[in-house]
């Protein structure tokens, strides 16, 4: 998976789950960040920096 690949799934994440109560539902945007990092070896913090650097790109 793709810095990029990641980058979509959580964007797609975040449009999906947090629209409407962003801070009430960050625990939840962990777990997801956490998952994703175990399925392509990174930590839940790593998944994150990716995220932030490729949205940045845009």
């Amino acid at each position: 998976m793709t810095d990029h690949d990641i980058y979509e799934k959580v964007e797609q994440y975040v449009k999906e789950n947090l629209k409407d109560d962003e801070f009430k539902k960050l625990s939840d945007l962990q777990d997801f960040l956490w998952s994703i990092g175990k399925m392509v070896g990174k930590s839940g913090p790593e998944v994150l920096n990716i995220y932030l650097n490729e949205k940045s790109k845009l």
